[in-house]
């Protein structure tokens, strides 16, 4: 299993933008996307403009075709623009 789990900020006037966008983008991934496994989003509790996103995939094929579907270059092009921050916590093959 492949996974990856990072930590995004976002400007407070991106904030709905950011959520409408990930809610499509894990909606692709469980319809479009077998090899997706989970795809997650959590709002941070200590704050407003802050979220986790847990994403889990049979392998990092599965993975990489996630990378070639819209929504990822929707992700790269506008998305990453309107981030605050963002801090990668795990990446990589999980047990």
């Amino acid at each position: 299993m492949f996974g990856i789990l990072f930590r995004v900020e976002v400007d407070p006037a991106d904030r709905l933008t950011f959520i409408d966008f990930i809610h499509r983008d894990a909606q692709v991934a469980r319809e479009r996307e077998p090899g997706t496994l989970r795809f997650e989003c959590y709002e941070d509790p200590d704050a407003v403009n802050a979220f986790y996103v847990y994403e889990a995939y049979t392998d990092m094929a599965a993975f990489e075709e996630h990378q070639r579907n819209p929504p990822y270059k929707e992700w790269e092009s506008k998305i990453k623009p309107m981030m605050t921050s963002f801090r990668q916590l795990f990446m990589g093959d999980s047990l």
